[in-house]
């Protein structure tokens, strides 16, 4: 079955949009952990008018391979999916690459 959802490529997504859609350097996306949490954008593959645009999601990584531009993720779904939910489900397994991260989950401050 193929997927009615990609994974967006944020660096397009800026290109368009610089000032509503705001990434981390590319360089530092390449150098993210195990352990980290990522905010990945789903986007459908036949977009319509009428309905949503995509949907935002939460993984942990995994996994690391790879090095510079063949750094590659393989993580958990931490959501459970609204827009794509006959397909994805909490905790399912995916891969994906520094080009789709959209944000990195900053810990907080520690408390003083």
């Amino acid at each position: 079955m193929t997927p009615s959802y990609t994974l967006a490529d944020v660096d397009l997504r800026h290109e368009r949009d610089p000032e509503h859609f705001q990434v981390l350097p590319l360089e530092a996306r390449r150098r993210l952990r195990k352990g980290m949490r990522v905010k990945l954008v789903f986007e459908p593959v036949l977009p319509s008018e009428d309905g949503p645009s995509g949907e935002r999601m939460w993984i942990e990584i995994d996994e690391v391979s790879g090095d510079g531009e063949d750094r590659r993720y393989r993580g958990t779904l931490l959501n459970t999916p609204v827009v794509f939910h006959r397909e994805l489900r909490h905790g399912d397994r995916l891969s994906f690459g520094p080009e789709h991260v959209a944000d990195v989950d900053r810990p907080a401050p520690p408390a003083r």
